[in-house]
């Protein structure tokens, strides 16, 4: 009987401990744009995608991205890229909330960067914009996010 109590315990505290939800998001990102064309390579786009989601408390990331910048026998084809993430989002306990601060100066790629988070933070129900600065002129202006993060 002691035994059995105990294994109750423990899965009441784990089911509230790290609980977290599935999640999938797909988007496209690059192109032609205010009279302008970018384009990125899916390597990027990958390691970007992962590093906010990560920063935002996001587990278990797959990314996958085609289009883009590719080489392809004879020259260098180019497409939007076509993302699709998979991960593991958090689930508020209410115990504690966060402040973070996503930026980027004149050389961090605003356009792939604001494209990203328009298209994570929706499907992360922990994350709340507190203010930001995502309208891109170029890829080189300047971009911030200030959120919060409930834990």
């Amino acid at each position: 009987m002691r035994l059995l109590a105990i294994v109750a315990l423990f899965v009441t505290a784990s089911a509230f401990a790290g609980e977290v939800v599935s999640k999938k998001v797909s988007f496209s990102v690059g192109g032609r744009d205010l009279g302008s064309e970018t384009y990125f390579a899916c390597d990027s786009v990958k390691d970007t995608v992962k590093r906010h989601l990560t920063t935002l408390g996001a587990e278990n990331i797959r990314v996958r991205c085609s289009g883009g910048i590719e080489n392809w026998g004879t020259g260098t084809q180019i497409w939007p890229n076509f993302v699709t993430a998979s991960f593991d989002a958090p689930v508020s306990t209410g115990a504690a909330v966060e402040s973070i601060t996503l930026k980027g100066r004149f050389d961090q790629n605003c356009i792939l960067n604001v494209a990203i988070l328009k298209n994570i933070i929706p499907a992360l129900s922990t994350v709340t914009v507190v203010s930001k600065r995502d309208n891109c002129w170029d890829n080189s202006t300047r971009w911030s996010y200030d959120v919060t993060v409930a834990h």
